[in-house]
């Protein structure tokens, strides 16, 4: 009798380890994947550039998906357009373009930009055809006031 609850107690022991194991390792690899996750977010929202136009009227904020822009492949940017103060513009006619100094020409593409609300701009059509830095430049018209800012983009 005494030696059944003694094989009782240690099989019950014996199943516990392996669920404490078992709950472990699931805790373990749920963790991991959610930081993977919360990487790939942080990559995903991390911005392309952040810049001040050329008068200062406005402040941009720049991203592309996917990020970093490819080669050779259509994708797509959000840009976030603020005023001065800080302040999202809505309303503005943006628009986007590049240029490749060293080749002389720009993108194979005519990018089409997009009021999303909220001062954010989605900017479709955006190809770079090669690797290399290429220059970009973002018009911006609002209200009678014009403004522009440039960058450069080292594409690989």
């Amino acid at each position: 009798m005494r030696s059944d609850r003694r094989a009782t107690f240690q099989l019950a022991l014996l199943g516990f380890l392996g669920f404490v194991l078992f709950l472990g390792a699931f805790l373990l690899t749920t963790g991991q994947r959610r930081m993977q996750e919360a990487r790939q977010a942080a990559t995903i929202m991390r911005s392309l550039v952040t810049l001040k136009t050329k008068a200062g009227y406005f402040q941009l904020e720049i991203w592309s998906d996917p990020s970093p822009p490819p080669v050779a492949q259509l994708h797509t940017w959000t840009l976030r357009l603020l005023d001065g103060a800080g302040q999202p513009v809505e309303g503005a006619k943006v628009t986007v373009d590049a240029i490749m100094p060293a080749h002389g020409h720009g993108m194979p593409t005519q990018p089409q930009v997009k009021p999303l609300g909220r001062g954010l701009y989605q900017v479709e059509g955006m190809k770079f055809s090669m690797e290399g830095e290429w220059q970009v430049l973002v018009r911006i018209e609002t209200q009678g006031v014009q403004d522009q800012a440039a960058f450069s983009l080292k594409v690989r």
